[in-house]
């Protein structure tokens, strides 16, 4: 739908195949998994309960050996050294710049939080086909103080930056 006519009519006829093929796979497929019983609860809504109650459930994970808690004074250090703010709360957030990773609706709600009195900073790591409208979206709400585009995040900073900031969105 975000791609004007052109995405309606793939919609419109593109839709009901992948649905079909989705359900065709799912069906024959011997082991599914998810991440969660809220997929599964999805799954089953489009597929029924026969698909459903053959998916067994892995939780997501983290490597502690590369991803762990730092000390608070480690936290200072690594925000000098990323050259992000120590004296308001920090969110991180790491995805790819494209529509459906709604960055624009957190521009947007960043925006209602600062006009509500809140000062925080957003740290938003990645690259795609959004960043120049990002970008724009940003200034346009005036938010050039509050949020730092990133760009792409190097293996070797990508647990500082998790470990730094205050929340992951």
């Amino acid at each position: 739908g975000a791609q004007g006519f052109a995405g309606k009519v793939k919609l419109l006829f593109g839709m009901p195949i992948i649905k079909k093929l989705e359900a065709y796979i799912l069906i024959r497929s011997t082991g599914l998994t998810a991440l969660s019983s809220y997929t599964i609860k999805l799954i089953e809504g489009h597929y029924g309960k026969s698909v459903a109650q053959k998916i067994k459930i892995i939780p997501g994970w983290v490597d502690l050996g590369k991803f762990n808690l730092l000390q608070k004074n480690k936290i200072i250090a690594v925000k000098h050294q990323l050259g992000w703010p120590i004296d308001v709360p920090l969110f991180f957030v790491l995805r790819r710049l494209e529509p459906r990773m709604g960055i624009n609706n957190l521009l947007q709600a960043l925006s209602v939080v600062k006009k509500c009195g809140f000062n925080l900073h957003t740290v938003i790591g990645g690259n795609g086909s959004l960043l120049a409208n990002l970008t724009k979206v940003r200034d346009a709400l005036g938010l050039q103080a509050d949020v730092t585009f990133m760009g792409f995040v190097p293996a070797a900073q990508l647990s500082l930056a998790y470990g730094a900031c205050d929340a992951s969105i």
